[in-house]
């Protein structure tokens, strides 16, 4: 009977020792499981910044293309007004030109009738 306690006394050790190994990795299982939680929350709240992120970039790239078009049609514009500024100037010029024609050959005729 007493070796039967004995034996029973040292399944029960057994059975403590195997139990806090068990406690120790289950420890260690649950504060890795913990880490990957983490892990998951902060890859997701990345995933989220990384969506709002994108968005913004994408609300500013449509922004810049919007100001960019303006620009190209006030370009434009202004490149049309400056080829008729220049057009208006050589038309002004020619008229200048043929007023002092004009001019010269009203001077030539003056002399002549003068002298």
């Amino acid at each position: 009977h007493q070796s039967r306690v004995k034996e029973l006394e040292g399944a029960v050790g057994e059975a403590q020792g195997r139990c806090k190994e068990l406690e120790g990795a289950l420890e260690e299982a649950q504060g890795r499981c913990k880490e990957l939680e983490e892990r998951v929350i902060g890859t997701e709240n990345l995933s989220k910044e990384g969506e709002a992120a994108q968005e913004s970039l994408a609300h500013e790239l449509e922004g810049l293309r919007k100001g960019c078009a303006e620009l190209q049609a006030e370009k434009a514009k202004l490149k049309r007004g400056l080829e008729q500024a220049e057009a208006d100037l050589s038309a002004a010029e020619n008229v200048k030109r043929a007023e002092m024609d004009k001019m010269k050959e009203t001077s030539k005729a003056f002399l002549k009738k003068a002298v």
